[in-house]
């Protein structure tokens, strides 16, 4: 009798038959067997499959063993290392006497003869079978991706799932070894988001390239080496929800993939909402909804699983509301509820592993396992402390028992201990108001306050007394309360500003700390636990808090307690907030004074008759920070810079921002200003240390006194911007002090100010222009040249690196800067009938972006000249792009339709990175000075900026390299195949008729008819 496969033997496939017992091969037919290189039967019969088939000691991941069935066929992709190919899988199992039989069929994939819609339909298939495999959401989204893998003959297949708008997770994968990478923030990821919007899949082939332009999202999805990924964005509509990663899939036409992934999405989705929906309803069946704790469904369910014994040494805390009932009854439901939150809100402070479960209306069970019988103790007895410090109205029971002993008698000890206790706590009540029946004092007093005589002998309101204090300033929030009992008096104002229902609060300051901003919400804490733990009799923060608008507004909150005899317990408090937004004392970012609020106090310490010390200074780098990050981080870093400074530095010193990125602090009267520079740039550095940004200086500071300095505040103020800009230049010292060199050469900002004014006045008098030639880095050839700027006063020539901020500072680098675009058009336009090609750079403030005029001054120029555009660079820096984004993305469009080109300047003084950089929108990027210092130092560094210079002519973008001086440094930036070059090595900044004559010799030596009667500037070199 002939065997099944017998039939196969000269079908024009790869058949192959293993015995389903022991692996071994039984048959292959004609064309594996010549695909093989197996002559005969005795090459292979017997043998591993695998070991045959695909020279692996072991089945491979792809395997579909566990697919396959008698009588139904299965199909499946399948890549054949051995042979290199990829094969379209088609296999049953049969029955040949008395035994069972894997037989399979493989079809090239690499052919013409293949139709891939047909096997993707019966993929589609599959998976859609795989999502009604089970009743449980989550099993199936795992069965679908292992089908998906399985088919497509991927390593491994991933699900990433957009669960909040900022926020991705990793929710599923196969195979199911490893861990999953969790969750993270899609800010800053890198994700191919241009892609997703246009509903396309997004492919991998090149890892290096990919790792060098997304490096955050490699990091995260941690590819293995060398494997193909396939994204596949996932949308309910045309929402987002998140996307499968397919590694290594053998399939070639990924446009099918595609096509089958976008079908299975809407599966996949539905999957997600399944189980989000059981999740929900199973959260809300074993929850209480009031207070978000387990309910009695759930510890019965915990007692089922254990079958009500102990598997752990465990202890139970037993907890009930007092006079719940009576609350409810005198004050209303609302108020009982908040009572009830408050006193779940304790119970979740208990240190350890823990439980809790509302089991009735006014009880608590808290179950805390692997604890020993001593920790047990401790964890009450910190629990007691928090209840009486919060003044939670709860009793306490408690009991421990080992591993083993029954769930129940633990219980019931807990509950017997606290009605013990619940019993004396309302004998202590009933005595209290016995004695107060009889008129008998709680405490003797020795003596009356004026203010307690006139209100026991007078007619007083109190109500209207509170009125008429938050008359004085609208501002100006009141409240009392008595501690003990929980309950504070708040003023019209408060209730209606921060959204209370009534005058009456209970458990005010826990409702007052739920509106408490959530950045300052720690802090709030810390306060009350510090005045708290140290029995302050003052209390005074600032912070923010939401009002009933949803707005965080800035408050001073100041108040007094009063606590009992012994010092033991607060007992009433008293006291306001004041709203500081309209006074504008508090920066909104930082939590720092602005310089207008801290005016006052400024004044008051140098009024002091002692010299006084300012540290000021600015975060470098932090416009890469905010494109990185984006700006809601980068304000949450300054926020966490600001709170650690005041945390660290004392109060004493005053810390005020005074406008964007420089800050200024008075320090305290004992602060070395050494030691505070040490501690500055050791809190920046842990604040970004915190998210992974490591930057060499983070800051750059310096110090002026007083009265040393200035002997006014706004002269004071003047000086440390002065310093800062100076510290900027060499932000690796450890501070900068100020000197009135730093005003200028003619000795004093206010009169080099005045004689600016006067040049710009007298139609630029003492201006002029330089321009120092760029040539090309292979031949040393001239191809263009920047425009410099230089001014002398009174024939004293002044560094640009004085009179241009100043400029600046004045509002005067507007019509200075157009006077500059004018000279330049004049010179470009003598240049262009000699040398048409030749460009001709110049420097653009952002205060002239900022400037409307100036682009329609650049149009009319450009036509009166008849200069075009594709001769001019513009120049930027690095923070025109964060100070004003869409002013420059504007104005950027504008020229480039004039046909100007732009140019990022000076890249690498700031440490910028390489994504950074391929955001600018500019056409050449020149790298700093600094840069070629830094090639010099390393191979390493060298071989990065070559890396660097690599990546901007990938994206389109020439490179200039500035600074070469020296023949050495020549040829190693040769080595990085920049385009460009400016440097003192090849020409200084020239004046205008050396820059002719230089010009001009290039243009006979060009033309091979130079008579030179001096050599060359190459030839000078050597």
């Amino acid at each position: 009798m002939k065997a099944p496969w017998d039939y196969l033997e000269n079908l024009n496939k790869s058949v192959y038959v293993v015995d389903c017992r022991d692996g071994t091969l039984v048959y292959l037919n004609r064309y594996a067997r010549e695909q093989l290189q197996r002559p005969d039967d005795e090459s292979y019969v017997g043998q591993k499959w695998e070991t045959v088939l695909q020279d692996l000691p072991g089945a491979c991941g792809t395997c579909a063993d566990l697919d396959l069935e008698e009588g139904q066929f299965h199909e499946w992709v399948y890549h054949n290392k051995l042979l290199g190919t990829s094969y379209l899988m088609t296999g049953t199992v049969v029955e040949h006497q008395g035994k069972l039989y894997r037989i399979e069929a493989a079809e090239e994939m690499d052919g013409q003869t293949h139709n891939p819609m047909r096997y993707f339909e019966a993929v589609i298939n599959a998976c859609i079978v795989q999502t009604y495999a089970t009743t449980d959401p989550a099993e199936a989204m795992g069965l679908v991706l292992a089908c998906l893998g399985k088919r497509f003959g991927c390593t491994q297949v991933h699900l990433y799932e957009r669960r909040e708008p900022d926020r991705l997770f990793h929710s599923c994968h196969w195979p199911k070894d490893g861990e999953a990478s969790g969750e993270v923030r899609i800010t800053g990821l890198e994700l191919p988001v241009q892609a997703f919007r246009q509903h396309r899949s997004f492919v991998v082939s090149d890892q290096g390239a990919f790792r060098q332009e997304r490096p955050k999202l490699y990091r995260y999805l941690s590819p293995e080496e060398g494997d193909t990924l396939f994204l596949v964005p996932l949308f309910r509509g045309e929402e987002w929800k998140g996307f499968l990663r397919l590694d290594a899939p053998v399939f070639r036409e990924m446009s099918y993939v595609s096509e089958c992934c976008e079908v299975l999405s809407y599966f996949i989705i539905s999957l997600m909402e399944r189980r989000d929906m059981m999740e929900h309803l199973r959260e809300l069946s074993y929850h209480d909804q009031l207070t978000g704790a387990l309910n009695r469904y759930a510890l019965e369910e915990y007692e089922r699983e254990r079958k009500g014994l102990l598997g752990e040494p465990t202890g139970i805390i037993y907890c009930d509301i007092n006079g719940l009932k009576r609350m409810n009854d005198q004050m209303g439901h609302g108020y009982g509820d908040r009572l009830i939150q408050q006193s779940h809100g304790v119970l979740t402070k208990i240190d350890g592993k823990k439980e809790i479960y509302r089991i009735g209306g006014d009880e608590f069970l808290v179950i805390c396992t692997e604890v020993t019988g001593a920790e047990f103790r401790q964890r009450v007895k910190g629990l007691k402390a928090a209840i009486a410090a919060e003044g939670c109205m709860l009793t306490v029971g408690s009991a421990w028992g080992p591993a083993g002993e029954e769930l129940a008698a633990i219980q019931e000890r807990a509950e017997a201990q606290m009605y013990q206790e619940k019993r004396a706590f309302y004998q202590r009540q009933e005595g209290e108001q016995a004695r107060r029946m009889a008129g008998v004092p709680e405490k003797e007093q020795g003596g009356r306050t004026p203010l307690e005589t006139y209100m026991q002998t007078c007619y007083f309101d109190v109500e209207l007394f509170l009125r008429s204090i938050s008359m004085a300033n609208p501002d100006t929030y009141l409240c009392c309360g008595d501690i003990r009992e929980n309950t504070y008096f708040i003023s019209d104002n408060l209730k209606e500003e921060f959204g209370f229902s009534d005058n009456l609060v209970p458990n005010f300051i826990a409702e007052m700390q739920k509106r408490v901003y959530e950045g300052d919400r720690q802090l709030y804490i810390d306060d009350i636990h510090s005045v708290l733990e140290r029995r302050k009799a003052v209390h005074d923060l600032r912070c923010r808090i939401y009002n009933k608008r949803g707005e965080p507004i800035w408050v001073r909150c100041r108040g007094l307690l009063k606590w009992d005899e012994e010092g033991g317990s607060p007992i009433f408090f008293a006291g306001n907030m004041t709203g500081l937004k309209r006074d504008a004392e508090v920066d909104n970012v930082t939590g720092m004074l602005s310089l207008s609020g801290a005016f006052r106090q400024i004044t008051e310490r140098c009024q002091e008759g002692r010299s006084q010390v300012f540290l000021c200074f600015t975060l470098t780098n932090f416009t890469d920070i905010n494109q990185t990050f984006g700006h809601v981080a980068a304000n949450q870093i300054l926020w966490e810079i600001g709170c650690e400074l005041k945390s660290q530095m004392g109060r004493d010193s005053i810390f005020i921002r005074m406008d964007g990125l420089r800050f200024l602090v008075l320090l305290s009267r004992n602060l070395d200003p050494g030691e505070a520079a040490g501690q500055i740039r050791q809190i920046v550095t842990s604040v970004y240390e915190r998210r992974g940004i490591r930057i060499l200086h983070p800051c750059a500071i310096g110090v002026v006194r007083y009265p040393k300095d200035g002997a006014s505040i706004q002269e004071l103020i003047d000086n440390a911007v002065v310093v800062i800009r100076a510290a900027k230049k060499e932000p690796e010292r450890e501070y900068v002090t100020f000197s009135k060199r730093m005003l200028g050469s003619s000795g004093g900002a206010n009169e080099l100010n005045l004689r600016l004014n006067a040049s710009v006045s007298d139609h630029f008098k003492g201006f002029r222009i330089v321009v120092q030639p760029q040539v090309r880095a292979d031949s040393g050839q001239i191809y263009g040249g920047e425009v410099l700027l230089r001014w002398e006063d009174d024939q004293v020539a002044v560094s640009p690196s004085v009179f241009i901020p100043m400029l600046e500072q004045m509002g005067l680098i507007v019509p200075v800067g157009k006077w500059i675009i004018k000279q330049t058009l004049q010179l470009c336009k003598r240049i262009l009938p000699a040398h048409p090609e030749f460009k001709l750079a110049f420097n653009v403030s952002y205060l002239q972006v900022v400037d409307q005029s100036l682009f329609p001054f650049l149009r009319s120029m450009l036509l009166e000249t008849g200069v075009p555009g594709r001769n001019l660079t513009m120049e930027l820096t690095e923070g025109h792009s964060d100070t004003l984004p869409k002013q420059l993305e504007q104005f950027i469009e504008q020229c480039r339709q004039l046909g100007i080109s732009f140019a990022l300047d000076d890249f690498g003084s700031g440490y910028s990175g390489v994504q950074r950089l391929l955001q600018y929108p500019v056409d050449l990027v020149k790298f700093d000075r600094e840069l070629v210092r830094e090639m010099a130092t390393s191979q390493q560094k060298l071989e990065f900026i070559i890396s660097t210079i690599h990546t901007c002519h990938q994206f389109k973008k020439a490179v200039c390299v500035e600074g070469v001086e020296s023949k050495e440094e020549w040829d190693l930036v040769r080595k990085t195949e920049c385009d460009f070059i400016q440097g003192y090595y090849f020409y200084r900044p020239l004046e205008l008729e050396e820059f002719y004559r230089v010009l001009e010799e290039q243009a006979r030596a060009d033309c091979g008819t130079a008579q030179r009667t001096e050599p060359s500037w190459l030839e000078r070199r050597r």
